[in-house]
């Protein structure tokens, strides 16, 4: 058994059900314990139409919009989800971008 669990939890959660659960299980149990931002933005595409992602090493800008190396703020391009106005407003503008492209 105790191999069967070395195995499991050395699964990624794209490649089975069991670590896929187990990823989104660990991810609310920390936030339980944790601070974090939420923020919306809308994808950057490619020539091709590729999604292109922010690097780990972008800078982060608080919310009086001064760079910061914390690990909480805002990326750049992004708006901070902090009302069901936010909310409200950040799908409103996914969908009109993906009816665009």
């Amino acid at each position: 058994a105790t191999g069967e669990a070395n195995h499991a939890t050395a699964e990624y959660a794209c490649t089975s059900l069991t670590a896929l659960r187990r990823t989104i299980h660990e991810f609310f149990r920390r936030l339980k314990k944790s601070t974090y931002v939420l923020s919306g933005s809308l994808p950057t595409l490619d020539e091709e139409g590729n999604v292109l992602t922010h690097a780990d090493d972008d800078p982060v800008l608080e919310e009086d919009g001064t760079s910061s190396d914390a690990q909480l703020g805002v990326i750049p391009g992004t708006w901070p989800l902090v009302s069901d106005e936010d909310v409200k407003h950040a799908f409103m503008q996914a969908e009109e971008f993906f009816l665009r492209h």
